[in-house]
């Protein structure tokens, strides 16, 4: 798991594979009564996700598996 980092912006959490910014698996964007989900397509184009909470993030595994195989 030392392949997987984060980085901290002013408006989201990256979270990225070898700290490459490039190489982002998905980003968080957390606000006081928003929290939205982003996943990149294979073309880097988002893809956005209304969440409620961090534990639906679970329901999006599969998605973030396929990201990171895009980088291996």
């Amino acid at each position: 798991m030392d392949d997987i980092g984060y980085k901290d912006t002013a408006s989201y959490i990256a979270i990225n594979y070898k700290n490459n910014v490039r190489k982002w698996i998905c980003r968080l964007m957390i606000k006081e009564k928003q929290r939205i989900l982003i996943i990149p397509d294979e073309n880097k184009k988002d893809t956005k996700i209304s969440i409620s909470n961090i534990y639906e993030l679970e329901n999006y595994k599969d998605d973030l598996v396929e990201v990171l195989k895009r980088y291996l």
